[in-house]
């Protein structure tokens, strides 16, 4: 297997420092100040609801009053994996900050992400690979997600890693390949459920492509591990469909 060499990194540092340019000088007061925004304020707060829900022994992880008060509600929070790796970083930035950061930093992760999906699949080299990589990191609708605040849908590098689990699979190793749909399913769908609805279109892609290569094995292998890495989130997100359909018929 290659090395990937310093292109990657070099165009994940050169994606972070033009989106750091971008919110300019947010960056120097993560912990004091934000960009006021559609979603950025209450994504940064329910990161720090789930944290001292499951960690903190806190109230309730779905039912809180801190939404809506007075009232009890439901809720079905989003954006677990951001949440959690902004978790460790609350000791030195607070969960403001922690949160902002890992916001800031979204689209370098999707630049490493697309990276090495186009080493597999072009003949491109090291350096036309990274600036590719970059772009995708600062496409127009990662910019625009950043600028709403809205960092589960900037967690776009679960397509890339998706699409090379994919060619695992159909490839001379489908049980790896298996083992990262389930894992890339599971974390997007928690993250972002509208790129977790999108995923079984990829799924179903690759398993036609098993089809005509005669390996039906393989197509059900990735059907059904894409499937079942989303179960769980159906179960999640179904209990805050059924609460809020009581409310309307009580």
């Amino acid at each position: 297997m290659r090395r990937p060499g310093p292109a990657p990194l070099l165009a994940a540092l050169i994606t972070a420092a033009i989106t750091c340019a971008l919110f300019w000088p947010l960056p120097l007061h993560l912990g004091e100040r934000y960009a006021p925004s559609a979603f950025g304020a209450a994504h940064a707060w329910a990161a720090e609801h789930t944290w001292r829900a499951l960690l903190r022994g806190g109230e309730g992880l779905h039912r809180t009053a801190a939404v809506g008060y007075p009232w009890l509600r439901e809720a079905r929070f989003i954006g677990w994996v951001p949440a959690i790796l902004s978790w460790p970083l609350r000791p030195l930035l607070g969960p403001l900050g922690a949160w902002q950061l890992v916001h800031l930093l979204s689209p370098a992760l999707c630049t490493l992400a697309a990276w090495p999906l186009l080493r597999r699949w072009t003949d491109a080299g090291p350096a036309v690979c990274a600036a590719a990589a970059a772009c995708y990191g600062l496409s127009p609708f990662l910019l625009g997600t950043a600028a709403i605040g809205e960092t589960p849908k900037l967690q776009a590098w679960c397509f890339p890693l998706f699409l090379l689990a994919l060619g695992e699979a159909l490839g001379p190793r489908p049980l790896r390949g298996a083992a990262g749909l389930a894992l890339i399913g599971l974390a997007t769908s928690f993250t972002s459920p509208y790129f977790g609805l999108a995923l079984p279109l990829l799924a179903g892609a690759a398993g036609l492509i098993a089809l005509r290569r005669r390996r039906g094995w393989r197509a059900a292998l990735i059907l059904g591990v894409s499937a079942a890495a989303l179960l769980p989130a159906y179960a999640y997100y179904r209990g805050s469909d059924q609460d809020l359909i009581g409310q309307i018929f009580q």
